[in-house]
């Protein structure tokens, strides 16, 4: 199968299943090989048993006790939208969701004919596993995935459908139909050729009423251990784990599927062989076929060919354009090459010869050792604070990062930033200094002084409990011991009882354990939607992302559990203190059960869309060097419910330095694995396949064994990333005085001075290297930097927080027009020990002259320019006077014009657009329409050809303006899907 650290191909199918399987690399953790989500910790040598246990454990059946109800359409579709409250994410395991990542609409099936809930659909073909591992086929076919509908191409004849659930994430078919099927009878030139109404539908059957099928009908096998294949799925790893680590239980749940019973000419379609993906062959009664074995094993021959030349099937690519609908019972329908329930076991999918003595029935074929997973949920993430200001959202979920300038330094800036790497740069957390820390080696002065680290914290580190008192007195009391930091915040974080299990006792260090287990995975393909809901009670509101493909870590909770539930304890630690670890343990292991429990889903729950149940555990800030993506550092932290806000200061940044960090959130998804085994015994195989049994029922059923488990797994999921560069704000402009001389007429002196204060201005540029330097000052203060130029248009604030050192004078000779007049006029740059400085000018009498002044601090920022002075010295006979004044740009003057682009759209509406395609559904028949294409729109009063005339009238003076206007269609060849 395809790895699972491969880079997605945008040019494969976008429901391919790469599901787990023995050769799977998530079947070798432990190995040295890394394989995605493979364990590669090279201090753990323990390594995790993966190999099978002797005896298989124990399984119990999780079915309910009564069979359920199909739910309503409607009303299931909309119930997905209660998940969306605020900020949220969808996350799939990357193949329950389809479509790619791209501006592209997903086209369901290639085909809408083929798609199950088209009152016209067929049942689509299975597609060939093109070189990997096989897709559960049967969700596929059926409709039973996920898809976002802001990317999903819509038939029209199921717009009613999808018009109720919105432009959300929805589950395409949540019934329990699995085929549109007919209503009422239909009979065809012969009158033994008919349709039974009726729609393929699903069932799951309750423990008494499988004995009671067994003990009446002999149609299912005696008990579950009897389903093929059991004692392999059982003791297979993603069921294993979870039942050992954690007391799981493993849940038989089989289902029955009613089938109406469809009659073709010369019987060439039968339900059995579409389900297999077998050739339709003609048979006159039970065992006897029509053709000799010649004749047959040709037409075996011919069919084993195409499969192969399906190898790469696609959908849209194949027969089904050109087949006809399924309920009108057309002959040679059928040419399904794959089977369509994946069943666990050997890869036994080719066509077997069939002779005339061969019984007429034979067992479903197996499509591999296949494991899938369903990992479909929803939770919710945090806002940036920029979001939670734009919007006015008090008291929402936010993550706030920012870099703080403290104090200046001279000794930490210009000797412990130069000599030490962030790793060794002050880190309260790790190291404290004070009379009790211990000698650090020949830099003690700095140690003492600061808090270097000589030898450099770790990489990672984790706070499995940010509630403790030391924690917090870092954030309250020392941060402001510190020249520089970036203040983190995260703010409303959601409570969870995972979270308060795994914390179970103080000296267990569960979590710490658990995050340094998962910084250590590998990446693998997941797939995401991000949902916003502006107004919970008002769904219009909701805001859908595109899908996004991101590269996760994941760990599963059922095998980190097993391993760190044998490790041994200290063998230096007392008896009573080992019992009391032991018995923590054992009450954590209790409580995580009892909630995945809870939370568990049923087989049903998932062919019904229901999302898995998770929570988030903790957060991950990841720091990495902006140009590079170097990883610097990782913090996580646990949620607590003590604590509101988690609080944390990272004092390791180096002073003008971009850094990028990265916000991500620890979520544990109580998913689902499951498998599917045969159930059926040699009597209910024979009803099945015997067509005049069918015939008198006017149905037909088959059974289908599925053997699932709870899979809890932990993801980090990325929510956020901000570049911050930790820098002081630029001064502000100089106070200034001009003095002139007595009866001198060329001289005059500037006197400047820094001034105190801060305000928030857009930048002025008036040199070059003012551009590169003005960003980075934006970016520290919160600017996007993806912005580019804009990010220069955004306020930033100014003040003087460290010393002024150089004061700048600029001057021209014409009125200016702008502060562009002043760009690279600078006369003088005076550089001062002080905090002010004096400026000498030799200028022309009678000659006016404009100038305007600013500062530079220790650091080379440059305020804005101060105010512009209109400055003359006046020379009348032996008299000379100065005359100043404050200069003001002139003001264009503006004219009052209303645009009418503002007020008044002209469309035609949504119903005159639609595309109404002809019966095959191809774009090429509706292109060869009479005209330049075929018909557009769906509405009884087309607008398309016709004059139209809106007359405007002014309220205030009468006057009318009429508008003569009139719909043309401008058309475009379009590639067929």
């Amino acid at each position: 199968m395809a790895d699972d650290n491969d880079e997605l191909n945008p040019g494969r199918d976008p429901c391919i299943e790469d599901p787990v399987s023995d050769e799977d690399e998530f079947a070798n953790v432990g190995s040295d090989e890394d394989a995605g989500d493979q364990i590669t910790d090279p201090e753990d040598n323990s390594g995790f048993d993966e190999e099978p246990p002797e005896t298989p454990p124990p399984a119990t059946s999780g079915l309910a006790t009564d069979e359920t109800i199909t739910p309503n359409r409607e009303e299931f579709g909309i119930h997905h939208e209660e998940y969306a409250a605020g900020k949220s994410v969808w996350l799939f395991h990357r193949h329950n969701l389809i479509g790619e990542p791209t501006d592209e609409p997903t086209y369901l099936y290639g085909n809408s004919k083929l798609d199950p809930l088209k009152r016209t659909g067929i049942p689509a073909h299975v597609p060939g596993p093109g070189g990997r591992r096989m897709i559960d086929s049967f969700r596929y076919v059926t409709g039973k995935f996920w898809k976002n509908n802001v990317q999903t191409y819509v038939p029209q004849s199921m717009v009613s459908i999808e018009r109720s659930r919105r432009n959300n994430v929805a589950f395409h078919n949540p019934t329990d139909v699995l085929f549109h099927g007919v209503e009422e009878p239909a009979y065809l030139d012969d009158e033994d050729e008919t349709i039974t109404p009726g729609k393929p539908e699903v069932k799951s059957i309750t423990d008494s009423r499988y004995r009671n099928i067994f003990t009446n009908q002999l149609t299912l096998t005696k008990d579950y251990d009897s389903w093929t294949n059991i004692e392999d799925i059982i003791t297979h790893w993603a069921f294993y784990d979870h039942s050992t680590a954690l007391g799981l239980s493993i849940n038989y749940e089989p289902l029955k599927i009613r089938f109406p019973f469809v009659r073709t000419p010369q019987r060439k379609w039968h339900w059995s062989n579409y389900m297999y993906g077998r050739p339709t062959f003609n048979h006159q009664m039970r065992g006897v076929p029509a053709q000799s074995r010649p004749q047959m094993q040709e037409q075996i021959n011919d069919w084993e060919e195409e499969r192969r030349r399906a190898s790469s099937y696609r959908w849209g690519a194949g027969r089904e354009n050109d087949n006809p609908n399924w309920s009108s019972q057309r002959q040679d329908f059928s040419r399904n090459l794959y089977p369509v329930i994946p069943f666990f076991g050997p890869d036994n999918i080719r066509i077997p010869s069939l002779d005339v003595s061969s019984d007429f029935w034979v067992e479903p074929p197996t499509k591999g050792r296949n494991i899938f997973f369903d990992y479909s949920t929803n939770f919710p993430v945090l806002f940036s604070e920029r979001e939670t200001e734009d919007n006015q959202l008090r008291g929402a979920p936010t993550v706030s990062i920012k870099g703080e300038y403290n104090f200046y330094s001279e000794l930490y800036e210009n000797v412990v930033l130069e000599r030490f790497n962030e790793k060794q740069l002050p880190n309260y957390y790790f190291f404290r200094p004070g009379p009790d820390a211990a000698p650090q080696g020949p830099d003690q002065d700095l140690v003492d002084k600061f808090g270097i680290i000589p030898r450099g914290s770790p990489v990672t580190s984790s706070y499995g409990d940010p509630s403790k008192e030391e924690y917090k007195r870092i954030y309250e009391a020392d941060k402001h011991l510190l020249p520089m930091y970036v203040d983190i915040q995260l703010t409303s974080v959601e409570k969870s009882l995972l979270a308060q299990s795994l914390r179970e006792g103080e000296k267990t260090m569960t979590l710490d354990s658990l995050f340094r287990r998962l910084s250590r995975r590998g990446l693998a393909g997941w797939k995401s939607v991000t949902q916003v809901v502006e107004s919970a009670e008002d769904v219009q509101e909701l805001k859908i992302s595109k899908i996004t493909s991101p590269r996760l870590r994941s760990l599963w909770l059922g095998t980190w559990m097993r391993q760190w539930g044998n490790r041994e304890e200290d063998q230096n630690l007392h008896p009573v203190e080992k019992f009391r670890l032991l018995f923590t343990k054992q009450l954590m292991k209790t409580r995580v059960k009892s909630i995945i429990k809870r939370n568990e889903r049923t087989f049903m729950d998932v062919l019904r869309g229901k999302p898995a149940h998770s929570e988030v555990i903790g957060f991950k800030i990841e720091k990495r060097e902006a140009s590079s993506g170097a990883v610097i550092q990782i913090n996580y932290f646990a949620t607590n419910d003590q604590t509101e806000i988690i609080k944390f200061v990272d004092s390791q940044v180096k002073y003008g330095k971009r850094y990028k960090y990265v916000v991500s959130q620890v979520v544990v998804v109580v998913g689902t694995a499951y498998a599917y085994s045969n159930c059926m015994a040699e009597r209910g195989l024979e009803q099945f396949w015997d067509p005049e049994m069918g015939a008198q029922r006017g149905w037909q059923d088959f059974f289908v064994g599925v053997v699932h488990t709870p899979s809890a797994r932990i993801v980090e999921v990325p929510i956020y990333s901000k570049n911050v560069v930790v820098m002081d704000k630029p001064p502000i402009s100089p106070n200034v005085n001009v003095i002139p001389f007595r009866g001198e007429k060329r001289k005059l002196m500037f006197n400047m001075d820094s001034q105190t204060g801060n305000f928030a201005a857009k930048p002025v540029v008036l040199e070059p290297d003012d551009v590169g330097q003005f960003s980075l000052v934006a970016i520290s203060q919160g600017a996007d930097p993806d912005l580019e130029d804009d990010v220069l248009k955004s306020p930033v604030e100014f003040n003087n927080d460290d010393p002024v050192k150089i004061f700048e004078v600029f001057r021209v000779e014409k009125e200016p027009t702008s502060w562009g007049s002043f760009f690279q006029a600078k006369v003088a740059r005076i550089e001062s020990d002080a905090t002010a400085a004096s400026f000498l000018d030799n200028i022309t009498p009678n000659k006016k002259y404009w100038y305007t002044f600013r500062t530079e601090d220790v650091h080379g920022h440059v305020s804005n320019p101060s105010n512009i002075y209109q400055i003359e010295l006046v020379s009348d006979l032996d008299s000379v006077y100065l005359k100043s004044d404050l200069f003001y740009f002139r003001r264009e003057e503006r004219k009052n014009v209303l645009s009418f682009k503002k007020h008044v759209l002209i469309e035609p509406a949504f119903a005159q657009k639609i595309m109404e395609l002809p019966d095959d559904g191809n774009f090429s028949s509706w292109e060869a329409s009479p005209g330049s294409a075929g018909p557009l729109g769906i509405s009884q009063h087309p607008v398309w050809g016709k004059q139209f005339k809106i007359r405007i009238t002014s309220k205030s003076t009468g006057k009318q303006i009429d508008l003569n206007f009139n719909f043309t269609k401008e058309y475009s060849n379009m590639v067929d899907r």
